[in-house]
């Protein structure tokens, strides 16, 4: 089946990757086509499932045909139908300026073989015409993506709260680049007030965290039980999880101690990119300020503000 994936445009390149790394740790198939701007066409089955994961991208449709937006009419031999009270909506991808009758030229197309009505107000199925270099591409919304929930999950909403702190848009992106499975075991060794262990969670995942600093540990236990999640936390160092915890993790994902936390807690991380892959048999994902070490490149770099950039390193 088709597929078209409307990205989020946060950052040039995390979208489409966190998007991949999730449909494989969901074990779901698939080839990308192209891309074209925010917009992603690749073809697998159930790709919708992943929806609900997904922190950086808005919607998955399932590609039905597509045409010249002049040439609308040739939808008469789609055979195309809705199920249930239906809309059409037109989704600019490049810029590109909709013929303001679009909506309702594919709206007539649809309706004549059709038995239900359209509903603009709420509808049970949502078309959409997604628009790139002058082409429509219409597609059936199957799932979007409830990124005001991120939004509740931020730091002053919980109630234990850091000045410093991973918006959960980002954390989300750190656990879905670890492709670690629904019912794995991810450990974050730095978890401070759990804002990558919450994510986790979310997701299913069985949770593990260490701090050196007990405020901390206490504060990550109350910010998971406001959100009915569970973890095993404790008060260490990282370097022993191994002997600490009595098991390997699926994944680690972690954001490194920097600016204050580091000179508190000193800068651990040569050590943890050393000793982190002996924790897992999965992939290694973190955040730091450095922008190489000891010969390891970052996947992905993000401007915080004139003064700071941050670095995603994934390792295997």
């Amino acid at each position: 089946m088709d597929y078209a994936v409307l990205l989020s445009e946060e950052h040039p390149e995390l979208p489409l990757a966190e998007l991949e790394a999730t449909l494989r740790a969901d074990g779901i198939e698939f080839e990308i086509q192209e891309k074209e701007g925010k917009l992603v066409f690749l073809d697998g089955d159930e790709v919708e499932e992943v929806a609900d994961r997904l922190a950086l991208s808005f919607e998955i449709s399932e590609v039905l045909h597509s045409f010249q937006p002049e040439n609308y009419q040739k939808l008469a031999t789609k055979n195309l139908e809705a199920e249930e009270p239906f809309s059409v909506r037109t989704a600019r991808v490049d810029g590109t300026e909709a013929p303001e009758e679009l909506e309702e030229n594919v709206g007539r197309m649809i309706d004549r073989n059709s038995d239900v009505d359209v509903d603009l107000e709420s509808p049970g199925e949502v078309f959409r015409a997604y628009l790139v270099n002058g082409e429509a591409h219409l597609s059936r919304l199957k799932a979007d993506t409830d990124r005001g929930e991120f939004e509740s999950r931020k730091n002053q909403h919980r109630p234990f709260s850091s000045p410093v702190t991973l918006h959960p848009r980002l954390a989300r992106t750190l656990v879905n680049l670890s492709e670690v499975g629904r019912d794995g075991s991810l450990l974050d060794p730095f978890c401070g007030t759990g804002g990558i262990l919450l994510e986790a969670g979310l997701i299913g995942c069985d949770l593990y965290g260490s701090d050196v600093q007990e405020e901390m540990v206490e504060g990550t236990r109350e910010n998971l039980e406001a959100f009915n999640l569970e973890g095993d936390i404790r008060e260490a160092e990282f370097s022993d999880a191994e002997a600490e915890f009595g098991r390997q993790f699926d994944a680690v994902v972690t954001d490194l101690p920097y600016g204050k936390a580091s000179v508190t807690e000193g800068d651990p991380t040569e050590e943890f990119v050393e000793t982190a892959p002996e924790l897992t048999d999965g992939k290694v994902v973190f955040m730091s300020d450095k922008e190489e070490i000891d010969g390891l490149e970052p996947e992905f770099e993000f401007y915080v503000h004139r003064s700071m950039t941050r670095y995603v390193y994934v390792m295997e």
